[in-house]
C-alpha cells in the first residue's frame, strides 16, 4: 500500500463510522475552479468519478473502506480558497485529506493552512515555485513539476539550434517573474549571450509589447503568462513582410487549395440534395453523404481561417480571427503558462 493511502487511513481511524453496506467510508476534499472564466473546473468532475469508483472496485486496496469526495469552489483566488477550506474545515462529514487546488493563487494559503489539521494536500496544477518550500507547506504535494521546469527546456533548446540570446514577456505577478529570474540565471550560467525581460501588465497594451521586440535584436520569445493574456501577445504578432515572404505565400496557398475544396465540396452537396430521388443516389444513403460533406466542408474552411495573414486581411480582422481560434481551439504552439 502507498505511503499516501497509509497517511489517510492514519488520519481517518478516529472520524469516521461505517456505512449501510458495512465499509467505512472516506470522505475527500477536492477543491476545483468551478466558477473561473479561464478554466473550467467542471471538466475535471468526470475524471473524478471515474477515479472513484476505479478505487472502490478494487476490493484489494482499500478494503473495508469506500472513497468519497466532497467538491467546494476555490474559484482561482486566495479569498475563495480559504472560504472553501474553512466549509471543509467545519461541515461534516470529516474530510481525511484534500485534492486541489488547481490553481497556485488559491492554492498557497489553502496549503499554509492545511498541516495545522494534519490534512494532506495533493494539487495536479498548481505550479508555483515558492510551494516547493516544505517548511511552509509541510504537508503539501503536487502530481506536476513546478514553472521553473520550463528552464531546462528553453536552455536546451538554446543549445540545440545555436541561439544567444532569448527574451521573455512576462506577466508582473511574482508567480511568473520567478520563472523569469531562473531563465536569466540560467542564461548566464552557460554563458549565452543575452536574456531580456519585457513586462506585462494586467492592461497594458499588448499590441505595445509586441511593437517594442521589432525593435530589439530578439526573435526568440518565451511567453510567460496565464493563456488568456499569452492569447493575446501572440494574436498582436504581426506578420513581418522582410521575414516572412515565404510564410505569407505559403499561407496564401492554403487559402486557395482550402476555397477550391469548399466549392468541389459545395456541387457535391448540390448534387447529392437534387439527385437524392435517383437510384444511384439512394443506394448511397443520401442523408449520410449530406452530413459528410457539411463535415468536409467545415475542414476546409478551418483551413482557409488558418491560411489568412495579413496580405490577405486587415490586421484587426486578423486578431479578431486568431482569438478566436485561440480560445476555441486552444491550440497554442508555443510555451504558455498552464497554472490559471
Amino acid at each position: 500500500m502507498s505511503p499516501i493511502i497509509l497517511v489517510l487511513l492514519f488520519a481517518a481511524s478516529s472520524a469516521v463510522v461505517a456505512g449501510s453496506n458495512g465499509s467505512i467510508p472516506l470522505t475527500l476534499s477536492v477543491l476545483l475552479p468551478l466558477s473561473f472564466v479561464h478554466l473550467n473546473g467542471h471538466a475535471y468532475l468526470p475524471a473524478m468519478d471515474i477515479s472513484l469508483e476505479l478505487i472502490n472496485n478494487k476490493t484489494d486496496l482499500l478494503p473495508g473502506y469506500t472513497l468519497k469526495a466532497v467538491v467546494n469552489d476555490s474559484a482561482c483566488s486566495d479569498s475563495s480558497g480559504v472560504r472553501s477550506f474553512i466549509d471543509v474545515i467545519f461541515k461534516e462529514p470529516v474530510k481525511i485529506a484534500m485534492v486541489g487546488p488547481i490553481c497556485s493563487s488559491s492554492t498557497s494559503p489553502v496549503a499554509e493552512l492545511a498541516h495545522f489539521w494534519n490534512l494532506v494536500l495533493i494539487s495536479a496544477g498548481a505550479t508555483s515555485p515558492s510551494l516547493s518550500n516544505t517548511a511552509v507547506y509541510p504537508t503539501f504535494l503536487r502530481s506536476i513539476s513546478v514553472d521553473t521546469a520550463a528552464v531546462e527546456g528553453i536552455i536546451a533548446l538554446m543549445k540545440k539550434y545555436g541561439w544567444t540570446r532569448v527574451a521573455a514577456i512576462t506577466s508582473q505577478q511574482d508567480l511568473f517573474q520567478a520563472v523569469y529570474s531562473e531563465l536569466s540565471q540560467a542564461v548566464l550560467n552557460n554563458n549565452f549571450e543575452e536574456a531580456r525581460n519585457f513586462a506585462f501588465g494586467e492592461f497594458e497594451n499588448p499590441r505595445a509589447t509586441v511593437n517594442s521586440l521589432y525593435n530589439s535584436p530578439f526573435r526568440i520569445i518565451f511567453v510567460n503568462m496565464y493563456p488568456a493574456k499569452a492569447i493575446e501577445i501572440i494574436c498582436q504578432v504581426p506578420v513581418d513582410k522582410t521575414l516572412d515572404y515565404v510564410d505569407t505565400w505559403l499561407f496564401s496557398i492554403y487559402v486557395v487549395l482550402g476555397t477550391a475544396g469548399l466549392v468541389y465540396a459545395s456541387i457535391w452537396l448540390m448534387i447529392n440534395i437534387i439527385y437524392r430521388n435517383k437510384k444511384v443516389i439512394k443506394l448511397s444513403s443520401p442523408y449520410l453523404n449530406i452530413v459528410i460533406i457539411i463535415g468536409a466542408m467545415l475542414f476546409y474552411l478551418d483551413i482557409i481561417l488558418f491560411g489568412m495573414d495579413e496580405a490577405i486581411l486587415p490586421t484587426s480582422v486578423l486578431n479578431g480571427l486568431c482569438m478566436e481560434n485561440k480560445q476555441m481551439g486552444k491550440r497554442i504552439h508555443i510555451h504558455v503558462h498552464d497554472d490559471v
